[in-house]
Protein backbone atom coordinates (compact mmCIF):
# COMPACT_ATOMS: atom_id res chain seq x y z
CA UNK A 1 0.00 0.00 0.00
CA UNK A 2 1.15 3.30 -0.79
CA UNK A 3 1.28 6.31 0.71
CA UNK A 4 -1.91 7.73 -0.89
CA UNK A 5 -3.89 4.53 -0.08
CA UNK A 6 -2.37 4.56 3.67
CA UNK A 7 -3.59 8.20 4.00
CA UNK A 8 -7.08 7.41 2.48
CA UNK A 9 -7.80 4.43 4.70
CA UNK A 10 -6.79 6.62 7.63
CA UNK A 11 -8.83 9.25 6.48
CA UNK A 12 -11.84 6.63 5.60
CA UNK A 13 -11.41 4.99 9.37
CA UNK A 14 -11.72 8.83 11.08
CA UNK A 15 -14.97 9.32 9.34
CA UNK A 16 -16.24 6.00 10.59
CA UNK A 17 -15.67 6.86 14.49
CA UNK A 18 -17.04 8.84 17.01
CA UNK A 19 -14.06 10.15 19.34
CA UNK A 20 -15.28 10.23 22.89
CA UNK A 21 -14.07 10.57 26.71
CA UNK A 22 -11.55 8.28 27.32
CA UNK A 23 -9.81 8.14 23.89
CA UNK A 24 -12.26 5.69 22.85
CA UNK A 25 -12.75 5.80 18.87
CA UNK A 26 -15.95 3.92 18.78
CA UNK A 27 -16.78 2.51 15.49
CA UNK A 28 -20.35 3.77 13.81
CA UNK A 29 -20.09 1.79 10.33
CA UNK A 30 -20.38 -2.17 9.46
CA UNK A 31 -20.04 -4.67 12.57
CA UNK A 32 -19.65 -8.57 12.31
CA UNK A 33 -21.86 -10.88 14.16
CA UNK A 34 -20.16 -10.71 17.41
CA UNK A 35 -20.19 -6.99 17.13
CA UNK A 36 -16.45 -6.15 16.23
CA UNK A 37 -15.91 -3.50 13.64
CA UNK A 38 -15.35 -3.81 9.76
CA UNK A 39 -13.92 -2.47 6.83
CA UNK A 40 -14.15 -3.24 3.46
CA UNK A 41 -11.32 -2.84 1.36
CA UNK A 42 -11.29 -3.64 -2.47
CA UNK A 43 -14.47 -5.24 -1.61
CA UNK A 44 -13.17 -7.57 0.79
CA UNK A 45 -14.36 -7.47 4.73
CA UNK A 46 -11.84 -6.27 7.27
CA UNK A 47 -11.34 -6.42 10.99
CA UNK A 48 -11.14 -2.47 11.28
CA UNK A 49 -9.03 -3.28 14.51
CA UNK A 50 -6.61 -4.94 12.80
CA UNK A 51 -6.61 -2.23 10.33
CA UNK A 52 -6.39 0.85 12.93
CA UNK A 53 -3.31 -1.41 14.34
CA UNK A 54 -1.15 -2.38 11.44
CA UNK A 55 -1.23 1.53 10.29
CA UNK A 56 -0.04 2.79 12.97
CA UNK A 57 1.87 -0.03 14.96
CA UNK A 58 2.98 -1.65 11.46
CA UNK A 59 2.16 -6.05 10.89
CA UNK A 60 0.73 -7.65 13.45
CA UNK A 61 3.43 -10.80 14.68
CA UNK A 62 2.25 -14.10 13.78
CA UNK A 63 0.14 -16.02 15.88
CA UNK A 64 -1.01 -12.69 17.57
CA UNK A 65 -4.62 -11.07 17.21
CA UNK A 66 -5.32 -7.50 18.06
CA UNK A 67 -7.62 -6.98 20.84
CA UNK A 68 -8.84 -3.31 22.91
CA UNK A 69 -7.27 -3.25 25.81
CA UNK A 70 -9.76 -0.83 26.59
CA UNK A 71 -12.28 -3.53 26.94
CA UNK A 72 -14.88 -1.45 24.38
CA UNK A 73 -15.61 -4.20 21.77
CA UNK A 74 -16.01 -0.89 18.80
CA UNK A 75 -13.33 0.86 19.72
CA UNK A 76 -10.55 1.21 17.24
CA UNK A 77 -8.28 3.67 18.39
CA UNK A 78 -5.08 2.31 18.28
CA UNK A 79 -3.86 3.49 21.31
CA UNK A 80 -6.09 0.90 22.86
CA UNK A 81 -5.23 -1.68 20.51
CA UNK A 82 -2.76 -4.38 21.60
CA UNK A 83 -1.79 -7.50 19.68
CA UNK A 84 -1.79 -10.23 22.00
CA UNK A 85 -1.83 -14.31 22.04
CA UNK A 86 -5.59 -15.94 21.81
CA UNK A 87 -5.07 -16.92 24.77
CA UNK A 88 -4.29 -13.51 26.41
CA UNK A 89 -7.15 -12.38 24.86
CA UNK A 90 -9.32 -14.26 26.15
CA UNK A 91 -7.85 -13.73 29.94
CA UNK A 92 -8.01 -10.37 29.57
CA UNK A 93 -12.25 -10.16 28.42
CA UNK A 94 -14.66 -8.39 30.84
CA UNK A 95 -17.07 -9.72 32.67
CA UNK A 96 -20.50 -10.87 31.11
CA UNK A 97 -23.02 -8.52 31.25
CA UNK A 98 -25.25 -11.21 32.57
CA UNK A 99 -22.27 -11.45 35.90
CA UNK A 100 -23.57 -10.51 38.96
CA UNK A 101 -20.21 -9.47 40.22
CA UNK A 102 -18.81 -7.41 37.41
CA UNK A 103 -15.94 -9.40 37.41
CA UNK A 104 -15.12 -12.32 35.41
CA UNK A 105 -14.85 -15.69 37.08
CA UNK A 106 -16.29 -14.39 40.91
CA UNK A 107 -19.54 -15.68 42.22
CA UNK A 108 -21.22 -14.94 45.67
CA UNK A 109 -21.83 -18.07 47.03
CA UNK A 110 -24.78 -17.39 49.45
CA UNK A 111 -24.47 -20.64 51.09
CA UNK A 112 -21.20 -19.43 52.19
CA UNK A 113 -21.57 -16.23 52.53
CA UNK A 114 -18.43 -15.43 50.89
CA UNK A 115 -16.78 -15.15 46.76
CA UNK A 116 -16.00 -17.66 44.99
CA UNK A 117 -13.21 -17.81 41.89
CA UNK A 118 -13.56 -20.59 39.26
CA UNK A 119 -11.00 -19.51 35.89
CA UNK A 120 -9.00 -21.52 33.36
CA UNK A 121 -5.67 -19.98 32.70
CA UNK A 122 -3.90 -21.64 30.02
CA UNK A 123 -5.94 -24.27 29.97
CA UNK A 124 -5.75 -25.09 34.06
CA UNK A 125 -8.29 -24.60 36.34
CA UNK A 126 -8.36 -22.51 39.12
CA UNK A 127 -11.02 -22.88 42.13
CA UNK A 128 -10.75 -20.57 45.38
CA UNK A 129 -13.55 -19.26 48.06
CA UNK A 130 -13.56 -17.79 50.77
CA UNK A 131 -13.13 -14.48 49.59
CA UNK A 132 -14.53 -11.63 51.81
CA UNK A 133 -15.10 -8.94 49.03
CA UNK A 134 -15.18 -9.00 45.23
CA UNK A 135 -11.38 -6.79 45.31
CA UNK A 136 -9.71 -9.73 47.00
CA UNK A 137 -11.16 -12.24 44.78
CA UNK A 138 -10.28 -9.74 42.16
CA UNK A 139 -6.72 -9.83 43.43
CA UNK A 140 -6.33 -13.36 43.62
CA UNK A 141 -7.54 -13.35 40.03
CA UNK A 142 -4.85 -10.69 39.06
CA UNK A 143 -2.18 -12.72 40.97
CA UNK A 144 -2.52 -15.76 39.34
CA UNK A 145 -3.03 -14.68 36.05
CA UNK A 146 0.45 -13.30 36.59
CA UNK A 147 2.17 -16.21 37.83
Amino acid sequence: MNDIETEQLRRRINAKTDRQAGGHWIWTAHTDSSGHPVISIGNKPQQARRVAYELTHGPIPTGKVVTATCGATTCVNPDHLEAVTRSQSTTNRKASSLSTTGVRGVTWRKDRNCYLVAIRINGRRHRKSGFHSIEEAAQYIQTIRNQ
